[in-house]
């Protein structure tokens, strides 16, 4: 019986390439990661033969009280074009609420995003870190 071309996705034998680096990734060099960051205080560097980390501050997210900022605009204690600068209208909650024909006039500028590319284990497969390096090694030809 033959399979129909149409079936299932096109074979790109890449994507186990990339899936190998993703491994690589998450079980030797997250770990590695996260053992030299704990050990370093903010902003600190610490450097190797070759390279240099750097602990950068991760900042912080800071959410506004929308309520009390209307509340001071209403009572003249900031200007509307200060206050439309302060806040960020989300396009997801206006689709709650709004026609698409008014979605469409208030919208100023969109852009395209670009593409991203997902790696991610079949269902099952489970990948041994020396086999990751191991095929990594053979596709940049490095003998393993």
């Amino acid at each position: 019986m033959s399979k129909d071309a149409d079936t299932g996705p096109r074979r790109d034998v890449r994507a186990d390439y990339l899936g190998f680096l993703d491994e690589v990734w998450t079980q030797w060099r997250d770990p590695l990661a996260d053992g030299v960051k704990s050990a370093m205080k903010t902003d600190e560097k610490v450097v190797g033969d070759l390279f240099q980390a750097h602990r950068v501050s991760g900042g912080s997210t800071v959410a506004l009280d929308t309520d009390l900022l209307l509340g001071w605009y209403d009572r003249g204690l900031i200007a509307r074009k200060e206050f439309l600068k302060m806040i960020s209208p989300k396009l997801g909650e206006a689709q709650k609420v709004l026609r698409e024909s008014e979605i469409k006039r208030l919208v100023l500028e969109s852009r395209p995003k670009e593409d991203s590319l997902r790696i991610a284990r079949l269902k099952g497969v489970e990948v041994k870190l020396i086999d990751a390096i191991r095929a990594v090694s053979r596709e940049i030809g490095i003998a393993a």
